[in-house]
């Protein structure tokens, strides 16, 4: 980031409660009451300071003066929402263990699915860059039982696939 706490607080308020920027002085064409940024195609809000773009929720973190260790997760999944209520600083695979369902699963659970070759419910958890294998059921609700019980043992977020 090349963007300082200072600078960023002469330019921008920040409202943890809202989780919104605004200008601090008016720029052309936005006053100080306007909401800051636009949306990019991934759903992270883009703040524009000097010709140059920042994500949200990164400025987020140099406003409230907290190092970032690697990533910011946005609890929720709401990438928008950068309440700092719903920001955490994490590592890569804390934040893969809070990830959103993704939207071809079919199963409607992350680490459930059908294999028709074999007429069982599959149930698999990622962890640690490795795919480990829960087993094989005869039922679904069997399936997401152990995938529930896997997300507790490997210390996943509840929102986990939510």
């Amino acid at each position: 980031m090349n963007i300082s706490q200072i600078e960023l607080k002469k330019a921008f308020s920040y409202d943890e409660n809202t989780g919104l920027f605004t200008r601090l002085y008016n720029t052309g064409g936005q006053t100080t009451q306007d909401k800051v940024g636009t949306l990019n195609d991934k759903g992270y809000r883009l703040i524009s300071y000097r010709n140059k773009q920042y994500r949200a929720h990164r400025l987020v973190f140099i406003y409230m003066g907290v190092k970032l260790i690697s990533e910011v997760d946005h609890i929720n999944h709401d990438k928008d929402d950068n309440r700092w209520c719903n920001l955490r600083t994490v590592n890569r695979n804390a934040n893969l263990e809070n990830q959103s369902k993704r939207t071809d699963n079919k199963s409607g659970v992350v680490g459930v699915s059908y294999c028709s070759i074999r007429n069982k419910w599959v149930s698999y958890i990622n962890y640690n860059k490795k795919r480990i294998s829960l087993g094989r059921f005869k039922t679904k609700q069997e399936a997401i039982k152990v995938r529930a019980q896997a997300n507790k043992q490997y210390g996943f977020h509840a929102n986990h696939g939510s």
